[in-house]
């Protein structure tokens, strides 16, 4: 096994622990990690190979960063390198500067406790775009445990594993794993017509997707790029760009989940309106830690 190290700095505050525990609690993508107080191990696949990661906090929120150490069965090019090391600190959103947001909730005295006790959390996302956009299709409609079991059939027929500390972690297919995928395989794995030609369809469409302009461009352009592939509409293109893109600055009109929580910590007085005022650009943070302390 090749093992290469690096470090990645983060924007203080920035707090490790914070982000191993979310993923604790975050169903969409239980069990496929492994995780402990001092390190989250995972992999991805990059052109169809799979890669492996290790990452341990730096242990203060004062010098914030993360060290990481790569892990393959075959020597990796430098491109690929530089890749999953971006790829990480995205997955971790370690260059999210959260003063700013801090500053606007330290006004807020209900919601500011959550803030002090979940201090140094940043926005952990879909680890890439092409799992978000699929986990988006396969949730839709569906209660967290069918999507989930469509989602560990898909990762099973079409990722891969790496054994790392001598336990295998899952990776989820890539694009290039992808491609060639037939209706009739995705029918076979997901059991669910509708979804499979969903996902058909979005398969087809990922050798088009442009991230860094999801990431980038107007929030309403993004969003309309992305409800042009059939069975992508308004949920899943705002959950896309919120949880697999960092595109904070907006909630969905439906968010139920948000609304629930929000009146267990305000009581009925606060409005999701009234939240989004206050917030503004910051609203996608203020639910994130709102969801959160549940």
């Amino acid at each position: 096994m090749r093992i290469v190290s690096g470090f990645l700095d983060a924007t203080p505050p920035f707090d490790f622990a914070q982000s191993y525990r979310f993923l604790e609690k975050f169903r969409p993508m239980a069990g496929e990690q492994r995780l402990s107080e001092k390190r989250i191990v995972k992999a991805l696949m990059v052109g169809g190979e799979t890669i492996g990661f290790r990452l341990s906090g730096a242990g203060s929120t004062d010098t914030s960063g993360i060290g990481y150490e790569l892990l393959s069965n075959k020597p990796l090019r430098d491109a690929e390198k530089q890749y999953v090391a971006d790829r990480i600190s995205f997955f971790l959103s370690l260059k999210d500067d959260l003063n700013p947001f801090y500053a606007v909730a330290k006004n807020d005295k209900v919601f500011y406790p959550i803030v002090e006790r979940m201090r140094g959390l940043h926005h952990v996302k879909f680890l890439t775009f092409v799992e978000i956009a699929c986990w988006s299709i396969m949730a839709q409609h569906a209660p967290i445990a069918v999507a989930r079991r469509m989602k560990d059939s898909f990762v099973e027929k079409l990722g891969d594993i790496i054994v790392i500390d001598g336990m295998p972690v899952r990776a989820f297919p890539d694009q290039t794993r992808l491609s060639g995928v037939t209706l009739e395989l995705l029918y076979a794995i997901i059991k669910n017509k509708r979804r499979s030609e969903y996902l058909s369809w979005l398969i087809s469409a990922l050798k088009d997707v442009d991230e860094d302009f999801l990431r980038t461009a107007d929030y309403d352009e993004a969003q309309a790029w992305l409800k042009q592939i059939k069975g992508i509409g308004d949920w899943s293109s705002t959950f896309i760009l919120f949880r697999g893109l960092g595109r904070m600055e907006r909630l969905g009109s439906k968010s139920q989940p948000i609304i629930k929580r929000m009146a267990q910590v305000y009581g009925p007085e606060m409005t999701l309106d009234e939240a989004m005022k206050i917030y503004g650009e910051w609203t996608g943070y203020w639910s994130l830690y709102l969801r959160s302390s549940e």
